[in-house]
This record gives C-alpha cells, sequence and structure tokens, in this order.
C-alpha cells in the first residue's frame, strides 16, 4: 500500500470509528499495534507490546473493549481491562 492511501485508510477509520489501530511486524522485531485517533478522545494512544500470540481480530477486539471502557471512566491508573476469553490486560502509563 502506498504512503498516500495508507494516510486515507487511516483517516477513513478514524471517521468513521474513531481511530484508526495500526499492526507492526517483522521477522526479527516482536509484533505490536498502536492506536491513531483516541488522542482525541483522551489525550493519549494505546501501545499493545507483545502481541504475537492474538490475531489481527483479537488486537481490535482488545482495543475496542479498552476504548469503550475508557469511554465510561479516562482513568488508566492500576487499571486492568478484561476481554471476553482474551484476558486482562493492565494500562500503564508511557513515557511520551
Amino acid at each position: 500500500m502506498k504512503k498516500e492511501e495508507f494516510l486515507e485508510l487511516i483517516q477513513s477509520n478514524i471517521d468513521k470509528y474513531e481511530y484508526h489501530v495500526t499492526t507492526v511486524s517483522s521477522m526479527t522485531e516482536p509484533r505490536y499495534a498502536y492506536t491513531i485517533g483516541i488522542s482525541n478522545l483522551f489525550n493519549f494512544e494505546l501501545i499493545f507490546a507483545g502481541g504475537i500470540n492474538f490475531l489481527k481480530a483479537d488486537l481490535y477486539l482488545i482495543f475496542s473493549t479498552i476504548i469503550k471502557e475508557l469511554k465510561k471512566d479516562k482513568n488508566i491508573v492500576n487499571r486492568k481491562i478484561t476481554v471476553d476469553t482474551l484476558g486482562t490486560f493492565s494500562l500503564s502509563i508511557v513515557d511520551p
């Protein structure tokens, strides 16, 4: 995908869903995923490191559940959110 197409996809997802999820993987690095656009809602983005054991659809469910819960309560300090059968995920502040 060309850079311009990717940027259009990101903007389209933000317009439609309020955010976009990008997954990054390679043979030499652990897989990770991050949001683009939720800073408009919460003043921060989410990063999910080490998600190699989860399918892409699982990562989308994890992010959507966390974002839904954050809309109810924006506090992330010592916050844990359970996502169906996928597990419980802890939120931490990362140095900007």
